[in-house]
C-alpha cells in the first residue's frame, strides 16, 4: 500500500529556535522523516512537501541544512507579504494575517497541489490556509489549529483605542471566517475542541497535543531548598495570557508571597517585559528582563513558576517547558490545558488568589513536594508529548481522511 503523501503549509520554517510553534513543527518534521526513513517503503505517510515563509531566507535555509541534513531539501522557504509595501498593508487590511503565508508561497503551494505531489495538505494555524487554492477539496485538508483569538483576547487589557478595538473585531471575524471554509481540524485540547464546535458546529475534530523535544531540555531535579529562592513568570509579554499571568503575580500575589517568605526574589522575564511592567521592578526584589538571547538560564535559575492567566487557549508551552527543565509549576486549570496531569503529582493548582499564594509557599518551603513536582513534571511531559506519539496519532487522522475522502468521492 503506497504511503499517504502529506504537504505542509507553514507560516514560519520549521526550526526549534523561532518560537513555540515552529518548535513543534521541527518536532513534527523530524519524527515523521525519521520513520520514512527507518521504514523507507513500508510507511503509513511520508512529508512529500514543506512550504513556509521566511524573513531571513538565506540564514534559515543554513540552519534548515545544520538541523536536518539529510532531509532539509523537503523544505520550501518564500518571503513574506504580497509584493510591494502598499500591496501587502491592502492585503493585510482586507485579508488580516495573509502576510504570514504571502503571494510566493501561495503561487508555489497551488502549482504542487495542482500537480498532484501530495495527498493531504496539512496546515499549521489558521492563517496559512489563505494560500491554500479556491475549490479545494475540504476532505484533504487538515487545519491544525493552535489557538484561538477569541478565547486569548478575554485576558487582554481593554482596547486603549477604537483603531485598536477595530483591529481586534477585524481579526475575530477573519478567524471565524478561515475556521468556517474547513472541515477537518486538530486541536490540543478538549476546552478548544468545545470551542471549535461553537465556532464550526459541523467541524470533525481531533485532539492530539502540542509535541515537544524532550531532549533539547537539559533536566535539573530540585533536590534541595535554595535559602534565597526566585519565583519566576516566563512568557512573551505581548501575548494576553502571558501579560495577565504576568500582571497577576507582580501585583496580587507577590505580596502576599514575599510576606510569608521574606528572602524570595521575582523575575519576570519574557519578550517586551521591560515594556510592559518596566515600572514595577524593586532593587533586589523584583527583576524584569526581557528579549533574553537564551532562556534556559532563567528557567534553571528559578525555584517554581508561577503561571495562572484568566483565560487563554491551547497548551502552554512555557509550562511545558518549566516541566521538562525540572522548574516545579503552580498555575490554574486555564495553565495546564492540554496536558491531563494530577494536581499535587505533577504541579500545584490554585483558582484564587489565595489558593496560588498558599501553593507557591508549599513549593518554596517543601524539599519533598518540590523534588517530587520536579521528577514526576518531567516524567509526565515525555509520556504526554511526545513527537513519537503525537506522529502516530497524526498519522491515525490522516488515515481516517482518506478513508472519508476515498468514501465520499
Amino acid at each position: 500500500m503506497k504511503p499517504i503523501r502529506i504537504g505542509m503549509l507553514l507560516n514560519e520554517p520549521p526550526l526549534p529556535f523561532i518560537s513555540a510553534a515552529t518548535r513543534s513543527f521541527a518536532a513534527v518534521f523530524h519524527e515523521m522523516k525519521t520513520l520514512e526513513m527507518v521504514h523507507r517503503g513500508n510507511t503509513k505517510a511520508e512529508i512529500t512537501k514543506i512550504f513556509a515563509t521566511s524573513t531571513d531566507l538565506n540564514r534559515h535555509r543554513l540552519e534548515l541544512e545544520k538541523q536536518f541534513p539529510e532531509f532539509h531539501q523537503t523544505v520550501e522557504l518564500y518571503s513574506p507579504g504580497a509584493g510591494t509595501r502598499w500591496r501587502t498593508r491592502l492585503n493585510h487590511l482586507l485579508k488580516p494575517q495573509s502576510y504570514l503565508s504571502g503571494q510566493e508561497l501561495a503561487a508555489g503551494f497551488r502549482k504542487s497541489w495542482a500537480l498532484n505531489e501530495f495527498d493531504i495538505a496539512h496546515v499549521e494555524l489558521a492563517w496559512p490556509t489563505y494560500a491554500l487554492p479556491a475549490g479545494i477539496d475540504l476532505d484533504r485538508v487538515l487545519v491544525n489549529l493552535h489557538y484561538f483569538l477569541k478565547t486569548d483576547f478575554h485576558a487582554a487589557q481593554p482596547a486603549k483605542s477604537l483603531y485598536d478595538l477595530m483591529t481586534r473585531r477585524r481579526l475575530l471575524g477573519a478567524e471565524l471566517k478561515r475556521i468556517r471554509k474547513y472541515r477537518h481540524f486538530r486541536v490540543l485540547s478538549i476546552e478548544m475542541a468545545d470551542t471549535l464546535r461553537e465556532m464550526h458546529p459541523s467541524a470533525e475534530i481531533y485532539i492530539i497535543p502540542l509535541p515537544i523535544q524532550s531532549a533539547d531540555y537539559k533536566f535539573r531535579p530540585r533536590v534541595s531548598l535554595s535559602p534565597n529562592p526566585t519565583v519566576t513568570c516566563i512568557g512573551s509579554m505581548f501575548w494576553p495570557p502571558s501579560q495577565a499571568a504576568a500582571q497577576r503575580l507582580l501585583t496580587r500575589l507577590w505580596p502576599g508571597i514575599k510576606a510569608r517568605v521574606p528572602t524570595a526574589r521575582l523575575q519576570i522575564v519574557g519578550r517586551d517585559a521591560i515594556r510592559h511592567f518596566g515600572s514595577l521592578a524593586i532593587p533586589d526584589e523584583i527583576e524584569i528582563i526581557e528579549n533574553v538571547p537564551e532562556i534556559e538560564p532563567y528557567f534553571h535559575q528559578a525555584d517554581v513558576l508561577v503561571y495562572a492567566p484568566p483565560a487563554g487557549s491551547g497548551m502552554k508551552v512555557k509550562v511545558q517547558e518549566s516541566m521538562l527543565y525540572g522548574l516545579p509549576v503552580v498555575t490554574n486549570r486555564v495553565g495546564t490545558e492540554g496536558l491531563n496531569c494530577t494536581p499535587m503529582e505533577h504541579y500545584l493548582v490554585g483558582e484564587t488568589d489565595e489558593q496560588l499564594m498558599d501553593a507557591t509557599v508549599q513549593v518554596l518551603t517543601n524539599q519533598e513536594l518540590s523534588t517530587r513536582l520536579s521528577v514526576n513534571g518531567r516524567q509526565w511531559i515525555e509520556l504526554q508529548c511526545s513527537p513519537k506519539s503525537v506522529v502516530s496519532d497524526l498519522i491515525s487522522v490522516y488515515e481516517n481522511m482518506n478513508a472519508w475522502r476515498i468514501e465520499n468521492s
